[in-house]
């Protein structure tokens, strides 16, 4: 079993747990997916969106001051300031993508958290099983080899670096802000 652990944790160090693709990762958490059309689109569809919920509750607000409030008004009030909050939010959520990224600074704070797991990874066995609960996406297997008279195991397995990133101060700042339950997969890695 120690050689198996041995062999589990040197993978992750070596396969997923390196600078290279900590920085590929972030490479890919900071690209935006979509053209500054598509969002200047986006974004002029929502500013329209909520001049038009803007209008409705002014007219609302006028039925109310003229006949008295009544439930149905009242709920279509609830209705339109809900749809607003919605609209708000999404707004600073497109608003949010369009600042630059201080790439570099999101590097070294990333690289100095994997310089941190890796000598945990080195520490302890328990420790060690806590951070490889952390990255790996399932189950790990051992797929048993035979070439001749020479036996040995493949090990395979899916990591995330969800987790990792979770610990990572500005990604938290930048992607959880505005609701986002996370970022998003940001790497895959198969270790075998």
């Amino acid at each position: 079993m120690d050689m198996a652990d041995a062999t589990v944790l040197h993978a992750i160090e070596t396969e997923l747990l390196t600078p290279n693709v900590i920085e590929a990762a972030i490479g890919r958490l900071t690209t935006r997916p979509e053209s500054t059309e598509n969002i200047d689109g986006q974004r002029h569809s929502l500013q329209k969106s909520l001049g038009t919920i803007s209008k409705e509750l002014q007219h609302l607000t006028d039925a109310i001051a003229q006949d008295g409030p009544t439930a149905s008004v009242m709920a279509a009030i609830k209705e339109r300031e809900q749809a607003q909050a919605l609209v708000r939010a999404e707004l600073e959520r497109i608003d949010a993508s369009l600042f630059s990224v201080d790439i570099e600074g999101l590097n070294i704070e990333a690289l100095r958290q994997l310089d941190e797991w890796r000598g945990l990874l080195a520490k302890n066995v328990a420790l060690a099983r806590q951070l490889l609960r952390k990255v790996l996406d399932g189950k790990i297997v051992f797929i048993p080899k035979r070439d001749g008279h020479e036996n040995w195991y493949e090990i395979a397995g899916e990591a995330t670096l969800e987790k990792f990133f979770d610990s990572v101060e500005s990604v938290k700042k930048r992607w959880y802000r505005y609701g986002d339950s996370n970022p998003g997969p940001v790497a895959e890695n198969h270790v075998s």
